[in-house]
């Protein structure tokens, strides 16, 4: 395939919401081209002989009811939302009942790979500004799509009139609207910082396009990338005047680059440092501190090597501060800084996790070089999501066992 970077280019810039023609279909069949893809989601063996360490915490279910592929979890205005890549976010009753459907978007987004509802955060002002951000990937409104795509990203806002207890799907305000070339690596999470604007993951469009095309080395589209916009002002929204492209060199939305697939990131409200997990190809898992206008070097490193078969070490990249090889670890889970009260041992540690091994990891991020120490290896807890909830303490999401977990220390 040959990659019209018009084409990607013009979608990257799209700022009017796009209306989707006929009815998408509910299952996309295409699958990535040839070479070294991973499904993220794919278990390493759990007889990899790695030291256990210590267990310093457990995990106990807090959902009871039926959850499918939950792949992300927000707690806001005393109730724990989750959302399921097939198109809906659920509530979670104080029982662990899973019934209540605060947002169902099945029927507009595609399924399978890394498709579906990705992510999903509330307003900074929630409930009071009663607004939901979703990123999911859509049918392109052409059909048959323009040669080299298969399908979008899109990033919406949604409305609620009762408090957050429901969102109606007609509300759909398209924010952002991007050409997607292949069915993985797609539009992840998105976060707001404490700076009031809204953060958003998009990834490099799959591996083996980028190694052909550099999606993540070219600041003309949006893929392989983190983005910054501000929904409280302009139509649909505004570039904050220091995004560091705001002036030229790549486009404006674009907050940092040269990132693979950003799986989960999240800003330390505290220190204010924004940290992002981003899963690697051959060898190496990464954790990134996100700077404006850094480069992660994707495809031209992977970790702190040069990567065979991309397009060459030349140029200023910034390091991970901590790698994993794929013995360990094959689909890294970007966490949290711990600032709740039940695990005094992780205070101020940045809390991580890897959905194929299971492994749990804490870190001091103060130092320049940090040293993970795993915290919870068996029984494997392959989680997709770790975040705080609203007294600081840790959730994370199941998503082939379908399940909601808190984590909590260690029984003896």
């Amino acid at each position: 395939m040959s990659l019209s970077a018009a084409a990607v280019a013009a979608a990257c810039t799209e700022k009017k919401p796009l209306e989707l023609t006929g009815t998408p279909p509910t299952t996309t069949t295409a699958t990535p081209d040839a070479g070294p893809f991973e499904d993220p989601f794919t278990p390493i063996d759990d007889d990899a002989s790695i030291d256990a360490g210590a267990r310093v915490v457990d995990f106990v279910p807090i959902s009871t009811g039926p959850l499918t592929r939950p792949i992300e979890i927000s707690a806001r205005a005393g109730r724990v939302y989750v959302a399921e890549q097939p198109g809906r976010i659920r509530i979670l009753g104080a029982d662990g009942s899973t019934d209540a459907v605060a947002l169902d978007i099945g029927s507009r987004v595609t399924q399978g790979y890394d498709q579906g509802i990705l992510g999903f955060t509330f307003h900074p002002g929630f409930p009071a500004t009663p607004y939901l951000y979703v990123t999911y990937t859509a049918a392109h409104p052409d059909d048959p799509p323009p040669d080299d795509v298969v399908m979008q990203s899109v990033v919406a806002r949604y409305e609620s009139l009762d408090g957050g207890l429901t969102f109606d799907a007609e509300t759909e305000e398209r924010l952002l609207v991007w050409d997607q070339p292949g069915v993985n690596h797609n539009n992840n999470s998105l976060v707001f910082g404490p700076d009031g604007f809204l953060y958003v993951a998009s990834g490099e469009g799959g591996s083996q396009l980028d190694l052909t095309y550099g999606n993540a080395q070219n600041n003309d589209n949006l893929l392989g990338t983190i983005l910054r916009i501000d929904v409280d002002n302009g139509d649909p929204y505004a570039i904050p005047a220091s995004n560091p492209f705001v002036d030229g060199g790549g486009l404006p939305e674009i907050y940092a680059y040269g990132l693979r697939n950003v799986w989960r990131f999240d800003f330390d409200v505290p220190s204010g440092r924004l940290f992002a997990g981003d899963v690697g190809q051959l060898s190496w898992e990464e954790i990134n501190e996100i700077f404006p206008g850094g480069n992660y070097g994707w495809a031209a490193r992977e970790g702190f090597e040069c990567f065979d078969g991309g397009p060459g070490c030349d140029g200023t990249f910034i390091d991970p501060l901590i790698v994993h090889d794929h013995t360990e670890a094959n689909a890294i889970v970007g966490g949290v800084v711990y600032r709740g009260t039940k695990i005094p041992s992780l205070t101020g540690k940045y809390v991580y996790c890897d959905a194929g091994s299971g492994f749990f990891w804490a870190a001091s991020m103060d130092s320049p070089t940090p040293t993970p120490i795993r915290i919870h290896s068996e029984p494997r807890v392959r989680a997709v999501s770790i975040r705080l909830d609203e007294d600081g303490e840790i959730l994370v999401a199941q998503y082939a066992a379908g399940r909601v977990l808190r984590m909590v220390p260690a029984s003896d």
